[in-house]
């Protein structure tokens, strides 16, 4: 199989800009051991073949569909980005969080009794006011 792309081969973290892709042939072949020398034609075809690349020209409706096969690839690969991202900053978010409600409760834990008897009273009414909700008032 030959492949002929100016897309790396693992996929990108982000959209490459078009300066920084390289085109490139990929020859891929799968042939016994005992079968090697058989492929050394079709290796040797394969450089000029790169060499009358430059000369290809394609048709505008193939050149449209490359163009938005690409578009496609650079939109999905800054989708996955813009998700990763976005699951960074939650995470740390909640990291955040969980270290405050932690060295809330350690703080809590310090107290005497009675004060933490308090404060857990207070949260537990509060919790409770906070699943009612507001009631609805009809005139």
């Amino acid at each position: 199989m030959s492949l002929v792309t100016d897309q790396p081969r693992q996929r990108p973290e982000t959209p490459l800009a078009p300066s920084a892709r390289r085109k490139h042939v990929i020859l891929s072949l799968s042939l016994p051991s005992d079968k090697v020398q058989d492929t050394a034609d079709l290796v040797a075809a394969v450089f000029p073949f790169v060499d009358s690349l430059s000369s290809v020209n394609l048709r505008p409706e193939t050149k449209a569909k490359l163009k938005k096969i690409r578009e496609d690839t650079d939109k999905s690969i800054k989708a996955d980005a813009d998700r990763e991202k976005k699951e960074e900053l939650e995470q740390a978010v909640e990291d955040k969080k969980a270290a405050k409600r932690k060295a809330e409760e350690e703080r809590i834990a310090k107290l005497p009794a009675a004060e933490q008897q308090k404060i857990l009273e207070k949260e537990r009414k509060r919790i409770l006011r906070k699943s009612q909700g507001k009631a609805v008032v009809r005139k």
